[in-house]
């Protein structure tokens, strides 16, 4: 065995240990990697990169955006348009065969469509929409599976953190992303529809007497706050697509203005609360965006320490050689590689399994003729996939917290749902124009 790979494995392996130990990923990813260029090269060069790494890592204008797509989500979870919006959902499919189930979905859809987040789309949705299924007869692990697949769409939906990251990584234009995701994004929420309501007579059984009916209103909602969260949302969504395929505007421009369109209407939807208390949602949504931020750019400075000790143990150019020598298709590899990020997925969060994964796959599968888009919608499917998966799926635990299940009944409820999700995978697979059609009409 050559020093380069025993190298490589011992980095590996205190990678491993360090998430043992539960370790910030971000510490892991960076203590990890310059521990390796020290051994595969000297002291010198690693100290000299824990310098330099962490500015040119994130000394980019594109990086802007990232921020600014953080704040949005923020900014219109704190306005409660997630509620209202669930509350409009409730009122056009109540009456199909799990109504509830189908509105809850597309109140996820909804919000995703401005929240960009797969855990606030949870967390916000989550109690009231569980809590509504539960009086209605629902069984809570059809109710909390529901929540759970429903909210993954977060992270596809544009604008999606997890695609600009994807796209900051691999270099991969950010609007041609955000375009893939639009019909995937919609086709999952038809599927998982469908699936609601073949499950629904299964799962669902006549409320106790005195509980609410399939048509209850989420609390303290108004037809005028329903109607103008909805507005908000398709004003938000409209802008940035608009921008994306006419070139108007730039991803970041479009961030900036659609912030602005946020912080108004965080103002108009408080405008009956005191001054004081107005002013406390606004800072307190800056504060957590930059706790968010914060997490993600320390995970990118991480990943870019890792990838640099990668490079130097040429661990991108073994894993390119040991795929284009196997004897499949180039399809098989794809799936392949999709199939090995479920794992990681048990034990990564989203953004950590990016920043491994696209590095070792990104460049090989280019190489073979796949575009980088598509695979980069398959691999935000799997990681949503992953974000169900025990144990460590983070929706599962968010929604565990917001309605008080155990956590052990919602890995249950979403089990069924899993299986639904790879079905989408599979068509996405065996069908790439279903992802491509919309990128191919952006003007970059």
């Amino acid at each position: 065995m050559s020093s380069e790979v025993a190298i490589t494995i011992f980095v590996f392996v205190l990678f491993a240990g360090l998430l043992i130990f539960e370790v910030p990923i971000a510490w892991c990813l960076a203590i990890s990697g310059a521990l390796g260029v020290i051994m595969l090269r000297s002291f010198g060069i690693g100290s000299g990169l824990l310098g330099s790494v962490p500015f040119q890592a994130t000394a980019s204008y594109t990086f802007v955006v990232v921020p600014l797509y953080i704040l949005l989500g923020t900014l219109v979870m704190k306005a409660h348009v997630a509620e209202r919006v669930y509350y409009v959902a409730n009122r056009v499919f109540h009456r199909l065969p799990g109504g509830i189930g189908v509105a809850t979905v597309a109140a996820c859809a909804g919000f995703a469509a401005v929240s960009g987040s797969s855990v606030a789309t949870a967390a916000t949705i989550g109690k009231s929409s569980v809590q509504e299924m539960r009086r209605s007869g629902y069984k809570d692990t059809f109710a909390v599976g529901i929540v759970g697949i429903a909210a993954t769409l977060g992270i596809l939906i544009p604008p999606s953190l997890v695609l600009i990251m994807y796209g900051i990584i691999s270099g991969e234009s950010i609007a041609r992303l955000f375009a893939a995701g639009v019909v995937p994004g919609v086709l999952s929420a038809v599927v998982y529809s469908v699936g609601v309501i073949v499950m629904a007579r299964r799962n669902i059984e006549l409320p106790a007497a005195g509980a609410a009916g399939p048509g209850i209103d989420v609390p303290k909602v108004t037809r005028a706050q329903a109607g103008r969260s909805l507005g908000y949302i398709v004003l938000i969504f409209t802008t940035i697509m608009v921008g994306i395929f006419t070139g108007i505007m730039t991803t970041t421009e479009s961030a900036a203005i659609a912030v602005m369109m946020a912080v108004v209407i965080l103002f108009i939807e408080n405008r009956k609360k005191k001054g004081r208390d107005r002013w406390f949602d606004f800072s307190s949504a800056l504060a957590e965006t930059a706790g968010v931020k914060s997490m993600a750019f320390a995970i990118l400075i991480g990943a870019a320490i890792f990838t640099f000790f990668l490079v130097a143990a040429r661990v991108p150019y073994h894993a390119a050689e040991f795929l284009t020598s196997l004897d499949v298709a180039p399809i098989v590899i794809v799936v392949l590689i999709l199939v090995v990020t479920i794992p990681l997925g048990m034990f990564l969060d989203a953004l950590s399994i990016l920043v491994i994964v696209v590095p070792l796959t990104y460049p090989t599968l280019v190489g073979l003729g796949f575009d980088g888009v598509w695979y980069g919608i398959l691999l935000v499917k799997m990681i949503e996939i992953s974000l169900l998966t025990p144990p460590v799926g983070l929706n599962a635990f968010v929604i565990a917290s917001a309605t008080g299940i155990k956590v052990e009944r919602v890995f249950r409820g979403l089990l069924p749902f899993v299986a639904v999700e790879l079905i989408i995978v599979a068509i996405l697979v065996a069908f790439p124009d279903i992802t491509l059609f919309l990128p191919s009409l952006v003007l970059d």
